[in-house]
């Protein structure tokens, strides 16, 4: 069942959201939606990393574990500050 709610946010949010959703061809409350769920979702399965925010940065792959980004990041701090 789909029910109507209204949000007040910072205007600059809205537009960023707006521009976001717009270069994605879907409807802005399909994003708020979409992210709502994935946070669920995330508290569900207690991953630490949303799929929307995978799928935002496109640089870390979907299939990666929590274990494997540690692994990856530590080795990007140690290779940096080396």
């Amino acid at each position: 069942m789909r029910k109507k709610v209204t949000i007040e946010m910072d205007e600059e949010i809205i537009k960023v959201a707006q521009n976001y959703a717009r270069r994605k061809r879907i409807k802005l409350d399909q994003l708020i939606s979409d992210f709502l769920k994935s946070i669920s979702d995330q508290a569900d399965q207690g991953s630490r990393i949303s799929p929307i925010i995978k799928e935002i940065t496109g640089s870390i792959p979907s299939d990666i574990s929590d274990e494997q980004l540690q692994l990856e990041r530590l080795k990007y701090l140690l290779e940096k500050h080396s």
